[in-house]
């Protein structure tokens, strides 16, 4: 839905073969924003029905409901420990050269590294035999030191989908939908995040 000519102006991931795209800590907050809508009763009750439509056919009660949105932040301070871990520990392996050093121990592996920064401020242990650093493409794609990019993102979503829920036609309404789309998804990088928002 982007109103941009050229793709450099687009919605750009950093893996991109050029440096185009909105800014880093910009890059997650229409995703960001529109996962908030996941546990919002109207959107559960709207897509929560059976596909026939009829009026016997199975739907999300009211209880199910109101433990989705009851359970919407379960874990959020485990989530958002791990974050600030992951992103304490891209800044560190994009700062210094291996081995690494780390809480007074010298000579330590990525992996190695990684699992006293997660254990030291999540008090989660990796389990045996996992190699989480293998399979987290964010360190090798253009994020570089960025991750903690997300937790700006997350601020910046919050923002947006609090203006979308105070809506006076309401948050799922076509009109904040659209001014979503003018305002934010369709300008892309051809205005700052800063002017978008």
């Amino acid at each position: 839905c982007s109103d941009t000519r050229f793709s450099v102006l687009s919605w750009a991931w950093p893996m991109v073969p050029w440096r185009g795209g909105v800014e880093q800590d910009f890059l997650e907050v229409p995703s960001m924003a529109l996962e908030k809508f996941a546990c919002e009763p109207a959107l559960l009750k709207r897509v929560g029905q059976h596909f026939s439509g009829r009026a016997d056919a199975p739907k999300l009660e009211e209880e199910t409901v109101r433990q989705v949105k009851a359970l919407e932040r379960w874990m959020a301070g485990t989530q958002e420990s791990r974050y600030f871990a992951m992103a304490l520990f891209d800044l560190m392996v994009h700062s210094q050269a291996p081995p690494y050093s780390f809480d007074g121990v010298e000579g330590l592996s990525a992996q190695a590294l990684f699992a006293r920064v997660l254990e030291r401020h999540t008090k989660l242990v990796q389990l045996p035999g996992s190699h989480f650093c293998a399979s987290w493409y964010h360190l090798v794609i253009g994020y570089d030191a960025g991750f903690y990019g997300y937790g700006w993102s997350d601020v910046y979503a919050a923002d947006l989908f609090e203006a979308m829920a105070q809506s006076p036609q309401g948050m799922l309404a076509p009109a904040t939908g659209g001014h979503l789309r003018r305002e934010i998804l369709g300008p892309c990088a051809s205005r700052s995040g800063a002017a978008m928002l």
